[in-house]
């Protein structure tokens, strides 16, 4: 097999200045540089699916430490509901004893004040690296233990 030392002029003999893209497609496709060629495109070939590897690595750790945040703001909104709705529960009780005057309004209203401050403790450990909603619990906890102290104490007595 003979080969010309330009592979252009294979392809357009009649020419004299053949175009730039016929005379890539015609380096492109002769036997010259064949390894180098062969070697090139492989390695693009790598490359991409390199890249593309770590675009979705990247995508799917990002999507996990986003549900990882979501998770975590769901079961602080879920705890701090369970609180609120303990909080409700206890003036409940402490109105209960108010009107009836009833023994088991009181085991009631020690029951779920031990379980409030359990669950604000709960609550405070899920949110140690936010300084604004640790502030929130800690008055939360303020109000509670006062109003406990000053109102719902002494009348329980």
């Amino acid at each position: 097999m003979r080969q010309s030392p330009d592979p252009a002029a294979d392809l357009a003999p009649n020419q004299d200045s053949p175009g730039l893209l016929r005379r890539a497609f015609a380096w492109l496709f002769s036997q010259r540089h064949f390894h180098f060629k062969l070697l090139s495109g492989t390695a693009a070939g790598v490359l991409v699916i390199i890249l593309l590897a770590g675009i979705f690595l990247y995508v799917t750790v990002r999507n996990h430490e986003r549900e990882s945040l979501r998770l975590h703001i769901v079961d602080v909104i879920h705890l701090s509901s369970v609180v609120e709705n303990d909080v409700a529960l206890l003036e409940t009780e402490h109105r209960g004893f108010l009107i009836t005057g009833e023994q088991a309004h009181v085991d009631a209203f020690e029951r779920q004040r031990g379980l409030i401050r359990s669950q604000l403790d709960s609550l405070a450990s899920l949110i140690l690296d936010q300084p604004a909603q640790r502030k929130r619990v800690i008055k939360v906890q303020e109000v509670v233990q006062k109003w406990l102290d000053t109102v719902a104490g002494p009348q329980m007595q």
